[in-house]
């Protein structure tokens, strides 16, 4: 969701760098790095919720759901006008997630991509590993973002 910066909104229900890291339980460092989107006010760089919500699926060290109550309850603490508008920036980045694509990679075509990258010992402990985690899913579990094209 994009906020119309020709109206009155108060940046102040953003976080800071310094207060997205902690969200993230991440360093200042990684966020500044990593955003690519900012607002700022007063010489403080403040990440929209979207930006914080695409950091935490990137860092993936906090979950998604608890940063999400993390920037509601931000947004109430410092800009509650604004509580809402943050609310449904969240629901809007949730429902686009939702939307994503997923594929899924089946354990045959995971296990013969692994055997042309590794050698005999390494496949059989990696062969192993994968029986002993998901032995006895189906066969089309795991989850790939993967669309083809290798950099």
């Amino acid at each position: 969701m994009a906020f119309d910066t020709d109206r009155d909104f108060d940046v102040r229900a953003y976080p800071t760098l310094t207060e997205t890291a902690q969200m993230l339980a991440v360093n200042k460092s990684t966020v500044s790095k990593r955003a690519q989107r900012s607002e700022s006010a007063n010489g403080t760089r403040r990440l929209p919720p979207e930006e914080v919500l695409r950091l935490a699926l990137e860092q993936r060290k906090v979950p998604l759901t608890q940063v999400a109550h993390a920037l509601i309850q931000y947004a109430e603490t410092h800009a509650p006008a604004h509580r809402t508008e943050i609310e449904r920036a969240i629901q809007e980045f949730f429902a686009a997630d939702r939307e994503r694509r997923s594929h899924r990679v089946s354990r045959e075509d995971f296990l013969s991509q692994a055997r042309a990258l590794l050698d005999d010992q390494a496949f059989a402990e990696l062969e192993r590993r994968y029986d002993e985690a998901y032995g006895h899913r189906p066969a089309t579990h795991l989850a790939s973002t993967f669309d083809g094209i290798d950099a």
